[in-house]
């Protein structure tokens, strides 16, 4: 990794100070939900398919191959490979 960092989302990163080191990777197999409880900030880049993205008690959003989202600290997520399934 380089030591200049002239892009925006690297900037942004480091305004609100966002830190870490903890990366996973999981290859799923439909039908496949996930939830995530309150607490950190994560990272979510899909590679391959789809999935739907559920913060708790708003609208399900689709996000596909080349998506990249911030799911902000304190909220709970779910994600799913349908709809049904969040």
């Amino acid at each position: 990794m380089s030591a200049s960092r002239n892009d925006v989302l690297s900037e942004v990163l480091t305004l609100i100070r966002l830190r870490g080191d903890l990366v996973y990777t999981a290859r799923l197999a439909e039908p496949w939900g996930l939830r995530f409880q309150p607490g950190p900030a994560h990272f979510h880049f899909v590679e391959a398919g789809g999935a739907w993205v559920t913060p708790i008690g708003q609208a399900p959003t689709w996000i596909q191959a080349g998506d990249l989202i911030l799911l902000p600290l304190g909220k709970e997520i779910g994600r799913a490979s349908c709809r049904e399934r969040v």
